[in-house]
């Protein structure tokens, strides 16, 4: 009879008290537990946020009024304003284009009178006219602006032409008064110089009046000239003045005109729209 040896048992040696390394990495327990904690929760508010109803509703008895769509506020957009006075269609029909949905009336019936057209057209021959008054207007005065133009510049020409004349008038003054020196100044030489003789007794006395007589009349004449000069500036600078006027005034008129003219042809481009 065979007997039956059981095979030696080997006790495997506890090293962990001589591992450092393997005590540093164990997980603790108390961290598996806490682990199970949290995965449970985020699977509880999972299941709970799952069956919370998000849109609130209630239960309520009664009886809905407007079955009709006809009946019930809709929102159509169409090119005119207005009131819907009958539907051709009901809720969930098939429509294809060109097919009549509703109909529409004018919220104010008087909007379309039925003698719109005529009073349009009164409006359109009224505009009409208004434009061709604006235009005979601005031709008109379109007139006006040349003649005022020719008139602007012969009025120039003129003033100026006046100006010149004095200028002449004054350099003809200024001729004759530098005669009028020269023989001042020597009426008065020959005045002094009979003077003199008449005192030797060389000329008489009646010699010497008549150079008293000359000096007199050339000294006459010197204050004559210079008289006549000073008038004739005086004139000049009035004459330059005047054309300066002359010309503020008809360059003004003529910008007046001129808008005038623009103001015509606005109104004739209004009416024309």
């Amino acid at each position: 009879m065979a007997s039956l040896q059981t095979p030696p048992l080997v006790r495997v040696p506890d090293c962990t008290p001589r591992f450092a390394s393997w005590a540093a990495v164990r997980v603790p327990a108390n961290l598996h537990v806490w682990t199970r904690v949290v995965v449970g929760l985020f699977i509880f508010f999972t299941l709970t946020l799952s069956f919370v109803p998000w849109t609130q509703t209630i239960k309520a008895q009664g009886q809905l009024s407007a079955y009709s769509p006809a009946d019930r506020p809709q929102e159509m957009h169409a090119p005119l304003e207005g009131r819907i006075a009958t539907w051709h269609v009901n809720e969930g029909m098939m429509v294809k284009q060109g097919d009549l949905v509703l109909e529409l009336v004018d919220v104010d019936p008087k909007f379309l009178a039925p003698d719109l057209l005529s009073r349009l057209d009164q409006s359109i021959e009224a505009l009409e006219e208004r434009r061709e008054t604006a235009l005979t207007r601005s031709r008109l005065l379109e007139k006006q602006i040349e003649e005022m133009a020719q008139l602007t510049n012969s009025a120039t020409r003129s003033a100026e032409s006046r100006v010149q004349e004095a200028s002449k008038r004054i350099q003809s003054v200024e001729q004759r008064l530098a005669a009028a020196k020269v023989a001042a100044k020597t009426a008065q030489l020959n005045l002094q110089r009979s003077h003199l003789l008449e005192a030797e007794g060389l000329i008489s006395r009646r010699e010497l009046e008549l150079a008293i007589q000359a000096e007199a009349g050339t000294q006459a004449d010197l204050n004559a000239s210079e008289a006549a000069l000073q008038e004739v500036t005086q004139s000049q600078q009035a004459l330059t003045h005047g054309r300066a006027q002359i010309e503020a005034e008809l360059v003004q008129r003529l910008l007046n005109i001129r808008s005038q003219r623009a103001a015509a042809l606005g109104e004739a481009a209004n009416a024309s729209q």
